[in-house]
C-alpha cells in the first residue's frame, strides 16, 4: 500500500511541473466594467503554454496591475486548476467599486465646491477609480497653488453602499503676523495697510498685494514678507520685515534767479508724521519773490480708508519763462513772461468703495482761490505788466471725481490701469466771479513687454520692460478765465516744446513710453508725445504771443515730440532726464522729478 502511494505521488508531481495549454480564463465579480476591458490588461491568453511557476508568476503580476488600475475594492484573487484534458483553467475573482452617485468636498472655504469638482476626472455615473481619484486630489492641490493658496486633500471617503464620495481639504491659514524693523513707523499703520489678517487663509497673491500696498506708502527702502511654518502646527507665520527710508527733509538757501531776483527759500517736509504716514510740507520763498504753501495729507481718516488733504497757498509761477539775452551790456526787450498767482485753499476728500477694495475711489474737492494772470516784462529790476492778456478774480469750485486704479506700484507701475474722470463746477452762487465748468479725463495703461523679470524682494519680481500709455482730455466751458484754460507743452505732457506753449479751453494729449529697467535704480525710456490745446477766446501759441502776435487757435492741430530718456531712483526720489525732438525741427532737454505718468 505504501509503495502504491509513493508511486502515485511520483506520477502527479511531474505532471504539475509540466507546461500546459491555457484552455479557459474565467473572470468573476464584474458588474459594470466590461469583461473585455479586464482581459486586455492580462498578460495571459487562451492557448498560451505555461508551466505552473510561469503561470503563477504572470498571474501575480497581472493581479498587481489590475489592483493598481484602481477599479477594485481589494486586490483581485486568482486560482488555476487542470481540467480533465490536462489543460489550465484560470479563474480571476474581482470586487468592483460601486458607481459614484454623488461628490462632495468638505473643508474648502477659499474655492467653491463646483470649481473643484469640475477639475476632477471622476464624475457621477462612473465606477470609482482609485488611481484616477489620486490624480484628482493632486490636481486640486495644484489648482490651489495656482490660485496662491496652500492646501492638501487630507482624506477621502467612498461609501460603497450609497455611492457617495467625500473629499476633505485642509487649507493653510495665517497663524500669526510678526512685524520687525520699524523705528519711526507705527505698527498700527502696517496693520491698517495690509489686508491679510490672522485666521485668514494663506494666499501668496494676497501677500504680493500687501507688498505693493506697503511699497506704495513710499516710506520703506525694502519690504520683505517671509512665510514660515507655525511651530505649533496651526498654519503659517508671516514675518513682515522693513527697512525704513529717511522720510524727513529740511533745507534752506539763498540764491539769485535768472531775472536778477534775490531769493531765499525754506523747505520742510515729513511724509511719515507721527509714524502714521501723514504728509506735512512747508515751502517758503522770500525777499524779492514771496510765496508760501502748507500742505497736509492724512490717510486713514477712518477705518474705511478715507483720505483728507488740505492745501493752503500763496504762490507765483511763470507760465512761459523766457531766458534773458545779453547783447553787450543791454538786456533785450524779449524778456517777457506770463505770471500766475494763486492764493487760497483746497480741501480734498477721497474714499475707497470699500475697506477691502481700493481699486475704486470717489473724490470731492473744494477750492477757494484768488487768482491773477498777467503778462509782464522785467524792466529796471521790476516786473511791469504789459498786454495783451491780463485776468484776475476769485474762483469757488466743487469737483467730484471717480477713479479706477489697478496699478501695482503707484510711483513706477508695471501693470494695471488708472482712470480718473473729474467734473468741476464753479458757479457765482458760491462767491466766485466767473461761472464755468470743467470735465477732465486722465487714463493710464501699463503692460509688461516680454518675459524678463527683475527681483526686488524674496517673494516679488517685476517686469524689466514696460509699455506705458496715457491719454489726457479736457473741456472747459462757460465764462472761463485764461488761468482756467489748459496748457500743453513741456516735460509733463508734450516734450520737445517749451512749458505751457499751447493754451485753450480744450485739450487732448497722448503719451507713449517703452521703459527698460537696467536694474532697480536705472531705467532707459523711448517716448513719443502728441497733443494740443485749442478753442476759446484765450487760445493761443505762447511763442507767438511773446513776440506780440496773438492768433486764436480754434481747431485741433496736434504737435509731436519724441526722444529718449533716462530715470534714476535715488533716496530723494526718481529723477527724469529727457531729450526730445519736435515736429517743428526743434529740440529740448527736460529735467524733472518722478515718472511722467
Amino acid at each position: 500500500m505504501l509503495i502504491t502511494t509513493i508511486l502515485a505521488l511520483g506520477t502527479i508531481t511531474p505532471a504539475w511541473g509540466q507546461a500546459r495549454e491555457i484552455a479557459e480564463i474565467r473572470i468573476q465579480g464584474l458588474k459594470h466594467i466590461p469583461e473585455e476591458n479586464v482581459r486586455v490588461m492580462l498578460s495571459i491568453r487562451v492557448g498560451d503554454v505555461l508551466t505552473t511557476e510561469e503561470l503563477r508568476s504572470k498571474l501575480e503580476r497581472d493581479m498587481d496591475m489590475l489592483w493598481e488600475r484602481g477599479f477594485f475594492v481589494r486586490r483581485p484573487e486568482y486560482t488555476f486548476e487542470v481540467d480533465t484534458r490536462g489543460r489550465w483553467v484560470v479563474t480571476i475573482t474581482v470586487v468592483e467599486h460601486a458607481v459614484v452617485k454623488e461628490i462632495t468636498i468638505e473643508g474648502n472655504t477659499a474655492l467653491p465646491d463646483e470649481e473643484l469638482i469640475n477639475l476632477m476626472a471622476t464624475k457621477p455615473g462612473q465606477v470609482l477609480n482609485e488611481a484616477t481619484l489620486v490624480r484628482d486630489m493632486e490636481r486640486i492641490q495644484e489648482y490651489y497653488r495656482e490660485k496662491g493658496y496652500v492646501a492638501i486633500v487630507v482624506a477621502h471617503d467612498f461609501q460603497e453602499d450609497t455611492g457617495k464620495l467625500v473629499l476633505r481639504v485642509e487649507e493653510a491659514r495665517v497663524a500669526g503676523i510678526r512685524i520687525s524693523g520699524l523705528k519711526k513707523t507705527k505698527e498700527k499703520l502696517i496693520r491698517l495697510t495690509i489686508r491679510t489678517k490672522v485666521g485668514d487663509i494663506f494666499n501668496r497673491k494676497s501677500l504680493a498685494e500687501d507688498w505693493h500696498r506697503l511699497k506704495n506708502l513710499e516710506l520703506f527702502k525694502t519690504v520683505e514678507i517671509e512665510p514660515t511654518p507655525d511651530p505649533q502646527g496651526r498654519g503659517v507665520i508671516l514675518n513682515y520685515k522693513f527697512a525704513e527710508e529717511n522720510t524727513g527733509i529740511a533745507t534752506a538757501g539763498l540764491g539769485a534767479s535768472s531775472r536778477g531776483e534775490f531769493v531765499g527759500y525754506v523747505l520742510v517736509q515729513e511724509k511719515n508724521l507721527a509714524g502714521l504716514g501723514q504728509l506735512l510740507r512747508l515751502n517758503m520763498e522770500f525777499f524779492d519773490r514771496r510765496t508760501w504753501e502748507i500742505y497736509y495729507e492724512r490717510p486713514w481718516l477712518d477705518t474705511r480708508g478715507t483720505r483728507m488733504a488740505v492745501h493752503i497757498y500763496d504762490t507765483r509761477f511763470y507760465r512761459q519763462p523766457q531766458m534773458a539775452s545779453l547783447i553787450g551790456a543791454q538786456l533785450t526787450t524779449r524778456d517777457v513772461l506770463f505770471t500766475e498767482e494763486r492764493r487760497g485753499i483746497r480741501l480734498t476728500f477721497r474714499r475707497p468703495r470699500s475697506r477691502y477694495d481700493e481699486r475704486v475711489w470717489y473724490g470731492l474737492t473744494l477750492r477757494n482761490e484768488d487768482v491773477s494772470f498777467v503778462q509782464r516784462r522785467f524792466v529796471g529790476g521790476q516786473l511791469v505788466p504789459v498786454g495783451p492778456e491780463q485776468s484776475e478774480g476769485r474762483v469757488m469750485g466743487i469737483q467730484v471725481s471717480y477713479e479706477l486704479d489697478t496699478r501695482d506700484l503707484f510711483f513706477d507701475p508695471s501693470r494695471g490701469t488708472r482712470r480718473i474722470i473729474a467734473c468741476e463746477v464753479a458757479p457765482k452762487l458760491l462767491g466766485g466771479e466767473r461761472a464755468f465748468q470743467k470735465i477732465n479725463l486722465d487714463w493710464r495703461w501699463y503692460r509688461p513687454l516680454g518675459g524678463g523679470k527683475l527681483r526686488v524682494s524674496k517673494e516679488i519680481q517685476i517686469p524689466k520692460n514696460v509699455l506705458a500709455m496715457r491719454l489726457l482730455a479736457g473741456y472747459a466751458f462757460g465764462d472761463v478765465p485764461i488761468f482756467e484754460n489748459y496748457f500743453v507743452g513741456g516735460p509733463e505732457n508734450l516734450r520737445g516744446y517749451r512749458i505751457d506753449r499751447f493754451v485753450g479751453q480744450r485739450m487732448l494729449v497722448l503719451n507713449v513710453e517703452v521703459r527698460h529697467r537696467l536694474n532697480r535704480n536705472i531705467q532707459l525710456v523711448l517716448f513719443g508725445d502728441a497733443g494740443d490745446a485749442w478753442g476759446g477766446p484765450h487760445s493761443m501759441d505762447f511763442k507767438a504771443a511773446v513776440q506780440g502776435i496773438v492768433k486764436r487757435r480754434e481747431s485741433l492741430s496736434p504737435h509731436y515730440g519724441y526722444g529718449i530718456g533716462i530715470r534714476f531712483t535715488t533716496p530723494l526720489g526718481l529723477f527724469r532726464f529727457d531729450f526730445a525732438l519736435n515736429d517743428e525741427g526743434g529740440s529740448r532737454f527736460h529735467v524733472s522729478v518722478g515718472q511722467t505718468f
